[in-house]
């Protein structure tokens, strides 16, 4: 019967014992070490058998990698592993991976991760076919740097799984993001139709004009600017959010990339197979992985700063949205709307100039028009017999108030549908 592996104060003993050198470390029996062989691989093999390939989210590409074709490579490893021949070396190192890639598997099966799904496939083929056995007996010189080469080569595996999962659920997000935006732009592109034509009729100038004076007293606003203001702040709004939506799906995207380029700097590293013959290949492979390993440190590295990059930025973005020049301009949406709609969104400054513009024309153009109606009645009021003639005082007057209603309360007289 094995002996139980002590845990808790005394497994704490036995450890600082073994390297004080006052307690030798147990070395693991042959028969410890088939026991353990054999237990991991009915472990492996059970979360394989566990793998719905009919029920989950994934869809094969091709048909190689169709879930048929997927379940019938799986049954294979599955029937390699339960009939595998009596392992003693220690490949406890190489069953790590391969535990990690079975349950990396059956979770992308389940959630539609296809690159990390083949890959996870990859990992396992390659162990169980070709890795998962002792060493030859005409390499036993080389046994136990045969064997750790063949644990760091699936490490490069296990790297490369959790790089394209990420790059899977990136990539996922990208396409969430381009849904949501293609959903606001359904509501938000008739908005902007619709204030165009508003803008491009002459009564339409005159209240958009009359607007942007009046944006923050809308007390002096008739009711039909008021709707009209508070539709254009409703598309004000979807155009800000279609822009960080669009600046957050951006970046989404190059994260998406810089995973997928990562993976493919390691994936150079499973070319060179993890067989050592020699001393002198065993050096030149040391030096491979090393420069390997340095590569995808770098890579690592790099990462990290872009990483810190888009955070930092992204807090400083954050900042700038939350300062008071952001709340003047959300406060002020006609003006970005009207920005928005002459299709130059990088000079807010100039659409508000722009706008004040057409409302001091709009206020001239009700100024004139009222000295003008002011000089008639003064002028027809000094023609001869006026004020004997009651039918043509009566008449003039309410021309006149008529006319003088129909300047004071444009929006009174116009009805536009707004929502």
């Amino acid at each position: 019967m094995a002996q139980k592996k002590k845990t808790g104060i005394a497994g704490v003993v036995d450890n600082v014992a073994v390297k004080l050198g006052i307690k030798k470390k147990e070395e693991k029996t042959p028969a410890k070490i088939i026991e353990e062989n054999r237990a991991k691989g009915n472990e492996i093999a059970s979360y394989l058998k566990a793998i719905d390939f009919y029920h989950g989210a994934y869809k094969g590409k091709t048909e190689a990698d169709s879930p048929e074709n997927m379940q019938k490579k799986v049954a294979a490893m599955v029937r390699i592993i339960d009939k595998a021949h009596t392992i003693s070396d220690d490949i406890s190192k190489i069953d790590e991976v391969l535990l990690y890639a079975a349950k990396a598997l059956n979770a992308a099966i389940a959630d539609g991760d296809y690159n990390k799904a083949i890959w996870a496939k990859n990992a396992l083929s390659a162990g169980v076919l070709y890795l998962r056995d002792n060493v030859p007996a005409d390499h036993e010189e080389q046994h136990d740097e045969i064997l750790d080469a063949r644990g760091k080569y699936l490490q490069n595996y296990k790297a490369i799984i959790q790089l394209y999962e990420k790059a899977d659920q990136k990539k996922k997000a990208v396409e969430d993001f381009d849904k949501r935006i293609n959903e606001v732009h359904t509501d938000y592109d008739p908005k902007v139709t619709k204030i165009k034509a508003l803008k491009d009729s002459p009564e339409g100038r005159l209240m958009y004009g009359n607007i942007k004076i009046h944006e923050d007293e809308p007390g002096k606003l008739g009711e039909e600017e008021k709707k009209f203001l508070s539709f254009i702040r409703e598309a004000a709004a979807q155009a800000h959010t279609i822009f960080r939506m669009d600046s957050m799906r951006d970046a989404t995207q190059l994260e998406y990339e810089q995973s997928m380029y990562q993976a493919e700097d390691v994936r150079t590293t499973l070319m060179n197979k993890p067989y050592v013959y020699n001393k002198e290949l065993s050096a030149y492979h040391a030096l491979v992985l090393q420069d390997q390993i340095n590569t995808i440190a770098r890579v690592y590295s790099e990462y990290a700063t872009y990483l810190d990059n888009i955070q930092r930025s992204d807090a400083e973005l954050r900042s700038v949205m939350n300062g008071a020049d952001a709340q003047d301009i959300a406060i002020h949406s006609v003006k970005f709307m009207d920005d928005i709609i002459n299709g130059e969104t990088s000079d807010l400054a100039g659409a508000a100039v722009e706008g004040n513009r057409m409302a001091t024309r709009a206020n001239k153009a009700i100024a004139e028009s009222r000295e003008a109606l002011k000089a008639a009645a003064e002028e027809m009021q000094k023609a001869p017999h006026y004020e004997e003639n009651e039918d043509l005082s009566e008449l003039f007057s309410e021309m006149l108030n008529e006319v003088t209603e129909e300047v004071e309360n444009f929006e009174d007289n116009v009805n536009y549908n707004f929502t």
